[in-house]
């Protein structure tokens, strides 16, 4: 049996502190994806710079 895949769009409307929450949730998520990222190319983060 095969397996499908599906996905469902939709689009949220949140006032204006959800918003902000959403904001922070996704930013830290993006910058901790990028900070692995990096790890796993063998860059160092220190502060804002990158070391190699």
């Amino acid at each position: 049996m095969r397996k499908i895949n599906r996905a469902v769009k939709i689009r949220i409307y949140p006032n204006a502190e959800q918003r902000v929450q959403i904001e922070k949730t996704i930013g830290c998520s993006r910058f901790q994806t990028v900070d692995k990222a990096l790890l796993l190319q063998g860059f160092a983060i220190v502060g804002t710079a990158f070391l190699i």
